[in-house]
Parts: C-alpha cells; sequence; structure tokens
C-alpha cells in the first residue's frame, strides 16, 4: 500500500510538472507541438490513477487541441481518441461521442481509414447507448466510405470474406439513409453475394467460415430475388452436418 501511495504521489507530481512546463511556453506556433506533448505526458500519467480521470481526459483534448493547431492530425487524432474513450469510462456521453467525432476526422485527414472508421463506429454505439442525438447523415455516411474503402483494401490482398462482411456492415447504415437508392442497394447485395461466394469456393479460411459464406451468399441471392440461384449455391454445401441441414431448412423456408 505505501509503494501504490508513493506511485500515486509521483504520478501526480510528474503530470503536474508537465503542465507547468506547458503553461510556462508563450502559446505560439513554434511551440504547440511542445505544449502538446507536455500536456499529453500529464494525461498518460493521470491516466496511471483511477482518481484522477477528468484531469486525464482533459489533458488529452489539450494536447488535441495544440495538435490540430499546427496540423499534426496524427497526433490530435490520437489524443482526442484517448480523451474520449477516458470520458466514455466516465460515463460522460456527451464529450466522449463529441471527441470520437473529432479523433475520426483527423485521422481520416491523414488516411488512416481504419482508425478513422472505428471511431465513427464508436461514436454512434456512443450515441445509442446514451440515447443522443446525432447527425445520422453525416456520421453514416462516414462509416460507409470508410467500410467499403478497407473492403476495396482487402479485396486487392483477396480477402473476400472480409470484403463481404464489411460491405454487409455498411449495407446497415446505408439502408437507413433518407437518400438511400434502390438500385445501389441492390449492386450492394450482389457484391455481398459476390465476395462471400468467392470466399466459399476459394476455401482458404476455416470450414465454418466456408459454410458461412455460402449461407450468406445465398441469402443475398433471396433479397435481390434470385431464388433459384440461392438454392442452388446452398446446395453446393457438401457436408451433411446436423448445422448444415439447419440452415439448408432455412434457406428453403425463406425461398
Amino acid at each position: 500500500l505505501a509503494e501504490e501511495d508513493n506511485y500515486i504521489n509521483f504520478s501526480k507530481k510528474e503530470a503536474g510538472a508537465y503542465i507547468d512546463l506547458a503553461e510556462t511556453l508563450e502559446k505560439t506556433n513554434d511551440n504547440y507541438h511542445k505544449i502538446a506533448r507536455y500536456y499529453r505526458g500529464a494525461g498518460l500519467c493521470y491516466q496511471e490513477i483511477e482518481n484522477n480521470l477528468i484531469e486525464c481526459a482533459s489533458c488529452f483534448l489539450l494536447a488535441g487541441n495544440f495538435s490540430e493547431k499546427i496540423e499534426d492530425y496524427s497526433q490530435a487524432a490520437r489524443n482526442f481518441f484517448d480523451g474520449a474513450n477516458i470520458f466514455k469510462e466516465l460515463n460522460n456521453m456527451d464529450l466522449a461521442y463529441k471527441h470520437f467525432i473529432k479523433a475520426g476526422d483527423n485521422f481520416w485527414k491523414i488516411g488512416s481509414i481504419n482508425e478513422s472508421t472505428e471511431s465513427y463506429l464508436n461514436a454512434y454505439d456512443i450515441a445509442i447507448e446514451g440515447g443522443l442525438e446525432y447527425d445520422r447523415y453525416g456520421i453514416f455516411n462516414q462509416i460507409i466510405r470508410g467500410l467499403n474503402k478497407i473492403a476495396e483494401e482487402d479485396l486487392k490482398n483477396k480477402q473476400f470474406f472480409t470484403a463481404a462482411t464489411l460491405i454487409l456492415e455498411s449495407i446497415k447504415f446505408y439502408e437507413q439513409l433518407d437518400t438511400a437508392k434502390d438500385f445501389l442497394l441492390r449492386e450492394m447485395v450482389n457484391n455481398v453475394y459476390r465476395y462471400y461466394y468467392r470466399a466459399a469456393n476459394l476455401k482458404k479460411i476455416n470450414s465454418s467460415h466456408i459454410i458461412l459464406s455460402y449461407v450468406l451468399a445465398s441469402i443475398s441471392c433471396i433479397l435481390n430475388g434470385k431464388l433459384d440461384k440461392a438454392w442452388k449455391v446452398i446446395s453446393e454445401i457438401d457436408s451433411g452436418g446436423n448445422t448444415v441441414r439447419k440452415y439448408k431448412e432455412i434457406i428453403r423456408i425463406m425461398i
């Protein structure tokens, strides 16, 4: 216990020293990078102390703001993301949502699509969990763009199962937009069919994923009104196990 108390006291003093350094520097463009680093250092010190999470989050946000001023979007994004997670821990959903969005915007600026999309998805989850009002059109469009860009990269690497799953996830958001077009939805569903079917036929994924790929490819055909094709796809599963029989029965009922 004594060692823990010493560690907490040391962390608080270290955080205070970083803050003092940040506050003594003149607020000019030449100093913003150092100021941001000092505030982040303080935030990391406070993060180790359970009862100082508000101070921790505040330091991360200050670091993010100063990084943003000098267009250091990478550090801005990381600080806003860390701050948002602390606010989530504190159950402050408004500030968590706001700063996950800021993190997503900054990650997007530097082409970190995976991290950007993760940030927007976190913001969406926070908005739903906290019952917040949010920019549905804006956040859904960013999530859709991000998921599809990640899927494009997976396709280049022949990761068809992952690509299909990402497109399927993006459909969940696209179909909720007032501006959604039926022909684009059909095209997205058709791509889900194509990539799951290719994943199943390449057989470079585990057996359970191969079966799931056939099932989802078949359901995609049903959604686009291609019932004969749906039954043909599901019939290609050569396993005779109980799970497969149940899947085939579900597809038969859907058709």
